[in-house]
């Protein structure tokens, strides 16, 4: 007799290896760049398992129908339970807490009718653009591929003899023989000439491959030799230590784009199950029972882990803490769902008659459809019920937040900056525990000062930037002394040629004017510039400072996908009205949000916009003991291209300017000389 495939020790902690890779992955804390293929393999090893729960299962059963239906009542009372419960908890709290809003809804609400991927298809929603992080249910997409592939697994086996198939050797060779050949094709839609980058995500045509690798290696070891052993024995142990090996490699690197990256994933797992033996089936690939029983809760710790997740960036401040309390959550979370939710439910079907199941299916959708109403309610009640004046109060409020940082008007750090200054600002103050003062405002007043001049030929702003006199600022460093001065600016916008701006920049600079206002070269405004930045440099070093410049990360061009033109669109229909006011930068729509997520630069497009700027500020710093150059491009840029993604967290709030987790990345490249206290003495 055969035992079953679900006490495979192997398959369980290839499940628990698989979700502690997504989780830590969605952490966002860039330790596992590449963990989200743990959901390749989860594909791989469902597909597997399906496979062998059908030849191992009674062959009593006759009726090809009876089997369909039979299939589909026992995949519902595995999965559906823990997922209406974790959709409708989830729901709940966030209609308690404010937090509900339209987009999660429609999510949850998808995800329990298994059209959650088609939810996002349609909607146009990429995976890892920016704005889908708070939606409560993003993950339960995968569940909706997997069952839409198994509905085409049940039809070809309920048509090939359902549980009867392995005895017919026959067969079984045709039904390899026809996965076998969807797979192929799934393979190639999956390549970027056949499909977008979200139909490759998100398509069941496109993920079928992955789940028929699984099934096809189970019925290949079935029909060719009864059993699951292994033919090469002396190579078994090789390939496997190899396939752990280079598995682990995907998890910690980023060196394969997401296709290779889910083909490879998808090949190692297959490898790790053909090449497992039979001790390794009893006792495991590792000697580990912690993993095989995070294996056993696999199912219930992915459905908690996002909102876990979500819960802790919503209510903790700092990385450390936000970790331990998305993974404290999601431990205490899955393991109450496996016990009290996900293992009684599991075999409940069994006992249960047609009315009774039909019942109780009708009974989950009418609460499911109430809790969705009252939160939509919730919603809407409060979207209608801000006034303007609380929404001036909201905007007001978060102005002051963001300009309490750095506050400390007698601190002898001071930082000047821009908009780009934007988030680093909290990162800085946080760095200097609050010691340190904001010179000026946001804006151009202390170094540079603006004015429209026209419109391009490709509908952007037109502008002219004039170099300020410092005189007044070089006379307040004389007076206070600061210790550091830190400079946050734009450079590149402001002094790069305008034929190496992204056209997707809202303004470019085309006119230059010096201190008096009289118009100059561009070649002249940089001569000026450097002379300004020594002259400041020297009056700080007079008193044991320093001066540190920081050149900007590098900038994207995310509303027009890379081979097109810029003038076959209209930037006011495709990504809305892009204007920069005094405080005001509208949202970008969620096409180019789509775009921006896959961002990416050639490392000699961005050094040929940046680099002037760089040899001139390395040029300062060489001759000046008192002047810093910190090139803040440094964490998103290898030796081939510079990315808007790091360590798979998107790190920019739009074309250029950073979002949170990209300030941190920028802070980390000032943090030293921040905290250099002993720079007078």
């Amino acid at each position: 007799m055969v035992d079953s495939i679900s006490i495979r020790l192997d398959i369980q902690q290839l499940r628990g290896i698989a979700v502690l890779a997504v989780i830590v992955n969605h952490l966002g804390i860039g330790w596992l760049p590449g963990g989200y293929l743990g959901v390749d393999m989860f594909f791989v090893v469902s597909g597997f398992v399906i496979a062998n729960s059908v030849l191992l299962a009674d062959s009593r059963q006759t009726s090809r129908i009876s089997f369909f239906v039979q299939f589909w009542i026992r995949r519902i009372f595995r999965l559906w339970p823990t997922l209406f419960t974790t959709v409708v908890a989830t729901l709940g709290f966030l209609m308690l807490t404010g937090l509900a809003e339209p987009d999660s809804l429609l999510t949850g609400i998808s995800s329990l009718l298994g059209v959650a991927n088609l939810r996002q298809l349609v909607g146009q929603r990429e995976y890892f653009a920016i704005d889908t992080g708070d939606d409560w249910f993003m993950h339960t997409w995968s569940l909706a591929v997997e069952e839409q592939i198994y509905l085409i697994l049940a039809l070809i086996f309920a048509a090939s003899g359902g549980q009867r198939l392995r005895s017919s050797s026959l067969n079984l060779k045709i039904v390899t023989a026809l996965i076998g050949a969807l797979a192929v094709l799934s393979l190639i839609a999956s390549l970027p000439s056949f499909s977008t980058d979200l139909v490759r995500f998100y398509s069941p045509h496109t993920r079928f491959y992955q789940v028929a690798s699984g099934v096809i290696l189970a019925l290949i070891q079935s029909w060719s030799s009864g059993s699951t052993s292994w033919r090469f024995a002396a190579l078994q142990r090789p390939f496997l230590v190899g396939a752990v090996i280079a598995l682990s490699l995907l998890f910690v690197t980023e060196f394969v784009t997401k296709v290779t990256g889910s083909v490879t994933a998808t090949i190692l797992t297959v490898i790790i199950l053909a090449s497992a033996s039979s001790l390794q089936k009893e006792r495991g690939l590792v000697r580990s029972r912690w993993l095989k029983t995070i294996g056993d809760r696999s199912y219930s710790l992915y459905l908690f882990h996002w909102p876990a997740q979500l819960i802790s960036v919503h209510y903790f401040d700092g990385t450390a803490r936000k970790t331990l309390v998305s993974l404290s959550l999601t431990l205490a979370l899955g393991m109450f769902s496996y016990r009290w939710i996900e293992g009684t439910t599991r075999n409940l079907w069994k006992a249960l008659r047609f009315r009774t199941a039909i019942g109780l299916a009708l009974a989950s959708l009418v609460t499911l459809l109430t809790v969705t109403l009252l939160s939509y309610q919730n919603v809407k009640h409060q979207t209608l019920n801000e006034t303007q004046e609380e929404r001036n109060e909201r905007t007001a409020e978060e102005l002051r937040i963001l300009n309490s940082a750095c506050s400390k008007m007698d601190s002898d750090v001071w930082v000047v900056g821009d908009s780009h200054l934007g988030a680093i600002i909290t990162e800085i103050s946080m760095l200097r525990q609050g010691d340190c003062r904001l010179y000026g405002n946001f804006g151009f007043e202390v170094v540079f000062q603006l004015a429209t001049v026209g419109v391009t030929a490709t509908n952007q702003a037109a502008k002219g930037v004039s170099l300020r006199n410092l005189e007044d600022f070089i006379t307040q460093v004389r007076l206070e002394k600061p210790r550091i001065v830190v400079i946050v600016h734009f450079l590149t916008q402001l002094m790069s040629s305008p034929d190496t701006a992204p056209p997707s920049a809202n303004w470019v600079t085309v006119e230059w004017f010096d201190e008096t206002g009289a118009r100059v070269s561009r070649e002249q405004f940089l001569d000026l510039f450097e002379m300004t930045l020594r002259n400041l440099t020297a009056e700080v070093s007079n008193h044991g400072g320093i001066v540190v410049v920081a050149s900007p990360p590098p900038d994207f061009d995310w509303l027009r996908e890379p081979n097109d033109s810029i003038l076959d669109y209209n930037f006011e229909d495709l990504c809305g009205s892009i204007k920069v006011d005094a405080t005001i930068r509208r949202r970008i729509s969620r096409e180019c949000e789509i775009w921006r997520s896959e961002a990416t630069k050639d490392l000699l497009s961005h050094e040929e916009r940046i680099g002037e700027i760089h040899r001139l500020l390395d040029a300062i710093q060489e001759s000046s003991s008192g002047f810093r150059h910190i090139a803040l491009d440094v964490p998103f840029c290898n030796q081939q291209e510079c990315r808007n993604f790091v360590g798979g967290t998107p790190a920019y709030l739009d074309d250029d300017h950073l979002n949170r987790a990209g300030a941190i990345l920028a802070a980390e490249r000032l943090s030293e000389v921040l905290q250099l206290d002993g720079v007078r003495e």
